[in-house]
């Protein structure tokens, strides 16, 4: 999931530090299970699958997923 974040962010010139720092701030959410915070990394189309195997079509339901 945020690997292609951090295609996108190269692709538009975002520098390997910002990136990072990105990246720490994603997982420090995800580690709180501040969803809120973390599903901000996220587009509205956002589609992917998590290591359960469950595929997600838009942010969203990854983030009625947390709910559960």
């Amino acid at each position: 999931m945020i690997a292609a974040a951090a295609f996108a962010a190269l692709a538009q010139g975002t520098t390997e530090s910002e990136i990072r720092s990105l990246r720490a701030k994603s997982n420090a959410a995800l580690a709180a299970r501040d969803i809120a915070a973390f599903s901000q990394y996220f587009a509205d189309d956002y589609t992917g699958t998590r290591g359960n195997g469950n595929a997600y079509s838009s942010r969203q339901a990854l983030i009625d997923s947390f709910a559960t």
